[in-house]
């Protein structure tokens, strides 16, 4: 029997969010990520979050009057309900349970890391995505304080950022905007024309 971590992590994720070094990285990083929402035309009106966790980047998406927030974890999801209207489902990234063009803003924000599959992934979140949407997603490129996560109790899949954009590219997403943080490149996308 394979365990899920993140069922246990669930208790105490948010804790550990706020301890004083991890509050100020996390605080960085959704810093730059408002930001970044900030520079769209409009504020995503319906928004797909994979890998959410218990919810913490949710509150980038206040205004959105439609969020559905995806995760492989019944504990984490269950807690990003009870903190956010917002609707669940248990899931994984890579074989999403929803329909073809259906989500004109799809977010991964501290989620592509621990998928060791980056293609399929990106294939998931294309097929799902409304041609001409937007997909705001987040990744850890190898370095010092990345191999350190790893005690965390998952294994990280870190990706150099060249790699990562060169698989961005060929799979037809287009970059509108990218900021760099002391963990993480953050990276907003759209996808043109119909597929």
């Amino acid at each position: 029997m394979r365990i899920n971590f993140w069922n246990l992590k669930a208790r105490f994720y948010d804790a550990v969010r706020r301890l004083p070094w991890m509050r100020q990285i996390f605080h960085e990083e959704m810093s730059k990520l408002a930001c970044v929402i900030d520079s769209l035309p409009q504020p995503p009106a319906k928004v797909l979050d994979l890998g959410t966790g218990t919810g913490s980047s949710l509150r980038l998406f206040r205004g959105a009057p439609f969020i559905v927030g995806v995760d492989r974890s019944l504990n984490m999801i269950k807690r990003a309900h009870r903190k956010e209207r917002l609707s669940v489902i248990v899931g994984e990234a890579c074989r999403l349970p929803l329909r073809k063009g259906m989500a004109p803003f799809v977010s991964a924000l501290g989620l592509t890391e621990y998928l060791p599959d980056k293609h399929t992934f990106l294939d998931e979140v294309k097929r799902v995505m409304t041609p001409g949407g937007y997909f705001l997603v987040t990744i850890s490129p190898p370095g010092f304080f990345n191999k350190l996560r790893n005690v965390s109790g998952n294994r990280l899949y870190c990706i150099r950022t060249e790699i990562w954009e060169d698989r961005l590219q060929k799979k037809g997403f287009v970059l509108v905007l990218k900021e760099k943080t002391f963990l993480q490149m953050q990276y907003l996308l759209r996808v043109e024309g119909s597929f």
